[in-house]
């Protein structure tokens, strides 16, 4: 709470201490580190994903309870099931759904159950960096890609992994501009049946553009 007064021109105010606790420090090893993105909060528990570190260096799904304490690994990637998982999680009835920089895949909050879903391809675009959005049964995101040749796309898929979709094929455009945008990097939005989302490159004046493309793939449009 602040307590804020104006006093001939000057603001005057009193900020009451707030309460910070490290739940818990990343040793870099077997937990996982550099954690880049937002958590799922269920139950007192936060789940999230390190983009290096674990048993192959090649990052983790963990978990931590909010009222501290160690951290619990839950899956360990090995670069076969993919690597880097830079982006978030979604959660659906006691699963956890993520991607690497090559793979879709779930595990269970109790670590259990891990499978991979899809193998991002080039066709499908490759390295998703944005956090998934759910409903219902079906997963929307972007694929960013770090190789001019490669694609990067609007997609969605469902939970079991099956229907894997392109949505929006943006231009491999590492500069200069277009109609449509280049290198979708954050998490969609979802109205009905409409995503909104933005990218990093492109556009008439080359930095960026907002768009909206239906869940069907139809009615793109910047």
């Amino acid at each position: 709470m602040a307590a804020v007064a104006l006093l001939m021109g000057l603001v005057v105010f009193q900020l009451e201490a707030q309460t910070f606790t490290n739940l818990y420090s990343f040793t870099g090893g077997s937990d996982g580190s550099s954690p880049q993105t937002s958590l799922v909060l269920a139950g007192g528990t936060l789940y999230g994903t390190t983009e290096f570190g674990g048993s192959s260096s090649d990052g983790t799904v963990f978990a931590v309870k909010t009222n501290g304490g160690t951290d619990t690994v839950l899956t360990n990637f090995n670069g076969n099931d993919g690597y880097y998982p830079v982006a978030g999680l979604v959660l659906m009835n006691g699963t956890l759904y993520g991607t690497t920089l090559t793979t879709l895949f779930k595990v269970n909050t109790n670590g259990s159950g891990f499978a991979v879903l899809t193998n991002f391809i080039s066709s499908d675009g490759v390295a998703p960096e944005a956090t998934l959005i759910l409903s219902s049964n079906t997963l929307y995101g972007t694929t960013f890609c770090w190789r001019q040749f490669q694609q990067r796309n609007s997609v969605k898929v469902n939970a079991d992994g099956s229907g894997l979709a392109v949505l929006k094929n943006f231009p491999a455009l590492v500069s200069g501009t277009n109609s449509d945008g280049a290198s979708p990097h954050c998490s969609l939005v979802l109205s009905g049946d409409t995503l909104y989302g933005t990218t990093e490159s492109g556009g008439s004046s080359g930095n960026g553009v907002v768009f909206e493309v239906n869940t069907n793939g139809n009615g793109s449009a910047c």
